[in-house]
């Protein structure tokens, strides 16, 4: 019965048609519906690229709100002269020669340079963060010394005594590995 149907040229004429325009709608419903995926990707390629945009707009403002939270916040601007690079002041320079953080470096100064070449240094500012990271690093593990004990004694916060030693090793590390 199956057989005499579809051999059938009536039904054959009619179904041909059918099954041909069904893949066609069948292929162009998928093509609209990636077309309709494409514009979904390309308006999120749009908002990445405006975000990117935002991105280095901030970026250009970063060492100005630094330099603001420096003078107005968390650090004692007593101690630093606004400004980049920040520069230790005579209240900085005290605090420093209070530490013994000079004999530290001048004793290791070997050491230090070889941590700040880790950081694939070239310029001030890569020395300016690598000096942090590395007096960060001595604070967690008292390389040298206790400098959270260091800092009570001098009545400022850990993060104020780190910001001054890093000053003063990074004006050091600039001299040796710069010059």
């Amino acid at each position: 019965m199956w057989n005499t149907l579809f051999t059938n040229p009536f039904v054959q004429y009619i179904i041909s048609p059918v099954v041909v325009f069904g893949i066609l709608f069948f292929l162009i419903s998928k093509i609209y519906k990636l077309g309709g995926f494409m514009n979904k990707v390309s308006t999120g390629l749009g908002i990445v690229i405006d975000l990117d945009k935002e991105v280095k707009k901030l970026n250009k403002h970063v060492g100005v709100i630094k330099t603001h939270l420096v003078t107005t916040q968390g650090l004692d601007a007593g101690l630093f002269a606004p400004g980049s690079p920040l520069k230790l002041l005579d209240a900085g320079l005290s605090l420093l020669g209070k530490t013994g953080f000079k004999n530290i470096y001048n004793k290791n100064k070997k050491w230090f340079i070889q941590e700040a070449k880790k950081y694939s240094v070239k310029t001030e500012v890569d020395i300016d963060e690598a000096s942090l990271k590395i007096i960060e690093a001595c604070s967690k593990d008292k390389k040298f010394a206790n400098y959270k004990e260091i800092a009570f004694q001098n009545g400022v916060t850990v993060d104020v005594l780190l910001k001054v030693l890093a000053i003063y090793l990074r004006e050091e590390l600039v001299k040796e590995i710069l010059n």
